[in-house]
């Protein structure tokens, strides 16, 4: 009996990073709730990126004529105890939150990883 020494025809090289990461993407969205959660994600992001254009009023506007409004056509969320548009102040409040939410998430596996190699 002899063994055969040939070397295959083809190469299996592995996958560089970004073919990897549109293999989980892949996967995310081939599920219903993996969707749903990125479409939510990616609209939070772009509200956060274009609030000045979409917020009705600014956020750090006074109007005491308007203080405590219900919900209405011209406040969709009301007022608070100033008169600001409390849409418009979730609207802003996006950009803070994912700041920290980026920030967490930066700091958080360096962390883990130390704690975890101890």
């Amino acid at each position: 009996m002899t063994m055969s020494t040939a070397q295959p025809t083809t190469t299996l090289q592995e996958p560089g990073p970004l073919a990897r990461a549109a293999h989980v993407v892949g996967l995310v969205l081939s599920t219903p709730l993996g969707a749903i959660g990125c479409l939510l994600v990616a609209i939070i992001i772009l509200t956060a990126i274009f609030a000045p254009w979409i917020a009705p009023y600014s956020p750090t506007a006074i109007n005491v004529k308007e203080r405590l409004a219900d919900p209405s056509v011209s406040h969709l969320l009301g007022t608070d105890q100033l008169g600001r548009d409390l849409l418009s102040r979730v609207i802003y409040g996006a950009q803070p939150t994912l700041l920290i939410v980026v920030l967490v998430a930066v700091l958080s596996a360096p962390l883990g990883l130390a704690i975890g190699i101890s």
